[in-house]
């Protein structure tokens, strides 16, 4: 069979549209390769990961939780009813000489001795200026118990300021602790809660204490070395355990309430009873 010339150039025009196409996809994958050699292409050391990786934990600080924001005030009965007090205006005499002793006839026939009480003070877990009369009863346990102090005991600071400008500070936690200032003042505390609905009881004594002795009130009454005193600073405090005091057994938190205890310009003897 005869082939034209026509056919022939037609032929070689498809031949060389290959070529070209061919030499195209070369290209194409040389510049892919970035025209790495082949002998430095190795296979990769690094094996792909089967599991997608995840950021390892840091050390972040414990949640801490807040400290508990006891409201507490000390109070005084007035009028009825219950006062805050923040300034109190005690009586005690000024030297050494004044009538402070006194025959007790009644508690203890011929026996002298300081009978006078400056205050009492009770403490309630409330901040109100004024809180109606509490029956001290089931009224008055409720009223604690409300309050969330489960754990939780109550202390008290006393700072005495002399009249030579030195100050004495001792923490009370216990009835153990009231005989540190004896020489100025003799200090007494009761549990209105564990007593409450009893029309008589007494102070708490080393022996009557246990794991729930709460302190509600306190009495502070006179004692020889008083006259040395120019005032008394009173907190009341809330605390759980040893970590709430600092190395010499002072609070060191903020749930406080603090009075200061002034003594009258003129001293008026009184009786107790």
């Amino acid at each position: 069979m005869r082939i034209g010339c026509g056919t022939y150039i037609l032929v070689l025009v498809l031949l060389a549209l290959t070529l070209v196409g061919c030499l195209r996809s070369v290209e194409e994958v040389d510049v892919h390769g970035s025209d790495v050699p082949d002998e430095a292409v190795t296979e990769s050391s690094t094996e792909i990961p089967t599991e997608i990786p995840t950021e390892s934990p840091t050390d972040e600080p414990p949640l801490e939780i807040p400290e508990i924001d006891f409201p507490l005030g000390i109070y005084v009965t007035e009028g009825g009813e219950y006062k805050r007090v923040y300034e109190y205006v005690g009586a005690w005499p000024m030297n050494d000489v004044d009538p402070v002793w006194r025959v007790d006839t009644w508690t203890r026939p011929g026996f002298s001795h300081l009978i006078f009480d400056v205050a009492y003070f009770g403490i309630f877990p409330f901040e109100n200026e004024t809180h109606p009369d509490v029956d001290y009863g089931g009224e008055y346990m409720q009223l604690w118990r409300e309050a969330g102090l489960s754990g939780y005991k109550v202390g008290l600071e006393f700072e005495i300021r002399l009249y030579d400008k030195t100050t004495q500070r001792f923490t009370v936690l216990s009835a153990e602790d009231t005989f540190k200032f004896e020489e100025y003042f003799e200090i007494y505390l009761y549990d209105d809660v564990a007593n409450a609905g009893k029309w008589w009881y007494s102070h708490i004594t080393p022996e009557t204490t246990n794991e729930n002795t709460l302190i509600t009130t306190f009495k502070i009454t006179l004692r020889d070395g008083c006259y040395r005193v120019k005032e008394i600073a009173v907190s009341a405090f809330v605390y759980k355990d040893s970590g709430d005091f600092d190395a010499d057994g002072f609070y060191t938190g903020n749930d406080r309430a603090t009075m200061i205890i002034k003594r009258a310009k003129d001293y008026v003897e009184y009786e107790r009873y």
